[in-house]
């Protein structure tokens, strides 16, 4: 009687451990010729800068939402926990990596060198040691007690330390770009690219700029991104946990940059990085060059053969988006806009002299003020 008693609260056990297992929910974004499509969120913050929450939580949020790699960009400069949590500024990546081991995701070490405008924040990625991205005057800063964001304006309106802090993080072979350039605490007067970003850019240590960064999208930063050849970015920037994220920013989605790799790695993200092999993935948009929309869109659907021919000889078709965008339709000569919701079917009739419809994709955007136009070929 008492070994029947034990086997059941084993089997017990083990029935409750695999119902509390979590359910990631895939997202559905098809790979284009030659690459795989790879999710990615590139500035993350933990308890180890302003964040709120523990590195393993950020790893198993990214994870339930369908990403495939993330980084933890904790501030070097800005350590508002110190009091409770030494600064250590390798601690978020080297406890997260572990837990993105065992859960297939992609974990890249990043910090986030925090200074006034110019040049803002900028996130450095790939590299290998944050500390040695603390300059001597920061980690002067550190070891005082108390801690304020007006530090930052002693610090740069008469010291150019950023510079160094950029090249360290460069000398590790870390991929730096420019976050959120029309945040408007310091950019009270509107976006604008200064002649420290132009000399980055020049030095080619500034490689990239968000072009979306938490409920926001830039214009002006995807013209830049299509002007200077540089590598365009859409992240979070999260600090609270993902459910109070949602909903302070009323997001549809996370931001999400789209890499376009040779295969799922890390180094071969890096490499899609510096090769600007990207797309932005913000609400229901997705902004990039053609060249990387274009197949994405055409991966994304499907037209079935006519099912249908009426009196006037018009076919009728099922147009299906097999992708979890949304992919808004305006066909040629009209205003009403066709919108083809995530992995759903619409019907639509064609003339039957007609073997392609031409269509602009309203929400694919290859240009701030320019959505793609496709050529559907049919039966």
């Amino acid at each position: 009687m008492k070994n029947y008693i034990l086997i059941l609260i084993f089997i017990f056990f083990i029935a409750g451990e695999s119902f509390s297992q979590l359910v990631r929910k895939d997202m559905v974004v098809p790979d284009i010729p030659g690459y795989v499509t790879l999710k990615c969120d590139f500035h993350i913050h933990t308890v180890f800068s302003d964040g709120n929450v523990w590195p393993t939580v950020r790893v198993e949020e990214a994870w339930l939402l369908g990403y495939d790699a993330i980084s933890i960009t904790d501030h070097i400069e800005y350590q508002p926990h110190k009091k409770y949590i030494p600064v250590q500024h390798n601690a978020g990546y080297e406890i997260a990596k572990p837990q993105g081991d065992r859960q297939d995701m992609i974990v890249i070490q990043g910090s986030e060198i925090t200074r006034v405008m110019p040049p803002g924040h900028l996130n450095a990625i790939f590299i290998k040691d944050a500390k040695r991205i603390e300059t001597e005057r920061i980690g002067h800063m550190h070891s005082a007690e108390t801690h304020t964001h007006g530090y930052l304006d002693s610090i740069d309106h008469h010291h150019q330390d950023y510079m160094m802090a950029i090249k360290e993080a460069v000398d590790q072979g870390g991929f730096v770009f420019w976050n959120h350039p029309g945040w408007e605490p310091q950019a009270p007067d509107g976006i604008k690219m200064y002649d420290v970003h132009k000399d980055l850019i020049g030095k080619g240590w500034l490689k990239g700029i968000e072009v979306a960064n938490w409920d926001t999208w830039y214009p002006e930063a995807f013209q830049w991104c299509l002007e200077y050849g540089l590598t365009m970015l859409s992240n979070s920037d999260i600090h609270q946990t993902e459910e109070i994220y949602e909903k302070i920013t009323k997001v549809t989605r996370r931001p999400v940059t789209l890499v376009f790799a040779r295969e799922k790695s890390e180094e071969s993200i890096h490499e899609a990085l510096a090769d600007a092999r990207t797309a932005v993935w913000f609400n229901d948009m997705v902004i990039g060059k053609e060249e990387f929309l274009e197949p994405l869109f055409s991966q994304s659907i499907a037209i079935s053969q006519a099912f249908f021919t009426d009196n006037d000889r018009n076919r009728y078709y099922n147009l299906k988006n097999k992708s979890d965008f949304t992919i808004d339709l305006l066909p040629p000569d009209e205003d009403q806009v066709i919108e083809l919701l995530p992995q759903s079917t619409v019907i639509i009739s064609v003339k039957d002299n007609q073997g392609e419809i031409d269509y602009d994709v309203k929400n694919f955007l290859i240009g701030p003020d320019q959505s793609m136009r496709v050529k559907l070929s049919i039966d």
